[in-house]
């Protein structure tokens, strides 16, 4: 139960996770031209890329591995 909720939960929050850090990266990409700001905006494109990645990549497998975890049946010694 908890791979299918996982997954549509994913494709429900693709979309507007990625089109708003995209929009924020592209909306910065013309500070890179800028010489004194340049820095500050290529740390600010890769500081919303990664956190964009962990949110829909890493933070729903660990959900999936955890529930998965907690929902499997317990072990019974052979005693």
């Amino acid at each position: 139960m908890t791979l299918p909720a996982v997954l549509l939960a994913a494709i429900f929050c693709f979309r507007p996770i990625l089109l708003t850090a995209l929009a924020a990266m592209f909306g910065s990409w013309v500070i890179t031209l800028d010489p004194i700001f340049s820095g500050l905006a290529w740390s600010f494109i890769f500081g919303l890329f990664a956190p964009t990645a962990f949110s829909l990549l890493v933070v729903p497998v660990i959900y999936y591995l955890l529930a998965s975890r907690k929902t499997s049946p317990p072990v019974k010694d052979g005693a």
